[in-house]
């Protein structure tokens, strides 16, 4: 498992759930049925703003280790209201059993930063959003699931959309995908207009592609 493709490491909810009888803990994971009752419809694809601090990476993270197979078997959220009886059926029957992508923009930009210091750089990488792509599609290509199908497409550095329809159509899995974060193209690059168009066209041709996400 890794950072982006089926997370497994401890996040901010995970340590909120650890210490919840020392600390102030309130427990809203009743929002993960309403969330599990759009998958596989129409309606599969959301954007929860909030300001900040009001607990949005919580939520994504919360959803993550709901949803991810990197945390199966991990017993997160005994005891929490997502496993009431009257979420029972639901809770068992998501839990854990997803393809993951989750991304965190902030940590995104970040490595982008470090390598564009770097002399040599990847072949078609030459942007924030290229490097978004890559970031994704090497990890897919490092997954056992997945490494196959993506050689035999030939998958390169970037085509992110090209790669998830490979996956799809090949091996029949669709992604749930989390974004954390999504908008900093627009506070953080807010005069460069070509980066940001081409950003929104990658996230609409992928919203349209895959089959469900969550943007916070």
């Amino acid at each position: 498992m890794g950072n982006i493709l089926n997370p497994d490491k401890d996040n901010s909810f995970i340590r909120l759930v650890k210490f919840k009888d020392s600390e102030i803990f309130i427990d809203k994971t009743d929002f993960i049925e309403k969330m599990s009752a759009k998958i596989n419809s129409q309606n599969c694809l959301f954007a929860v703003t909030r300001p900040r601090r009001f607990g949005k990476t919580v939520t994504a993270h919360m959803l993550s280790a709901y949803y991810s197979k990197g945390y199966a078997g991990q017993k997160i959220f005994d005891n929490l209201k997502i496993t009431n009886n009257e979420f029972k059926d639901s809770y068992e029957k998501h839990l854990n059993k997803y393809n993951v992508i989750y991304i965190d923009m902030n940590t995104i930009d970040g490595l982008f930063d470090g390598y564009s210091n770097k002399k040599q750089k990847v072949d078609g990488v030459n942007d924030l959003v290229d490097y978004f792509e890559y970031s994704i599609i090497k990890e897919l290509k490092s997954s056992s699931e997945f490494a196959g199908c993506l050689e035999k497409h030939q998958i390169e550095n970037t085509g992110l959309l090209e790669t998830l329809l490979a996956i799809t159509q090949d091996l029949n899995t669709k992604f749930i995908f989390i974004m954390d974060e999504w908008d900093l193209i627009y506070r953080e690059y807010c005069n460069d207009e070509v980066l940001q168009k081409k950003f929104i066209k990658l996230l609409k041709n992928l919203f349209k592609a895959d089959g469900g996400q969550v943007c916070f």
